[in-house]
């Protein structure tokens, strides 16, 4: 499972297309994508909760998630 940032999180560009992109990155890999917001205590425990579920143990994290402010539009 590769956690991936919540497509509805402040500052977070094009969902479907982002989703579209980490399932077809996931299915070359052999991975599954896992969307989260970390700056959510409980979709990071709900995410926890699944993981413990389905997997029994998780063997990588890749943590690329960064908080930053929404970006101003470039005129």
């Amino acid at each position: 499972m590769v956690p991936t940032r919540s497509p509805s999180a402040p500052g977070s560009p094009g969902g479907h297309r982002a989703r579209r992109r980490a399932a077809d990155a996931a299915a070359k890999l052999g991975v599954r994508p896992l969307t989260l917001d970390v700056t959510d205590d409980d979709s990071v425990a709900a995410a926890a909760a699944l993981v413990e579920r389905e997997q029994r143990h998780l063997d990588v994290l890749v943590n690329n998630a960064a908080v930053r402010p929404a970006l101003k539009p470039v005129a």
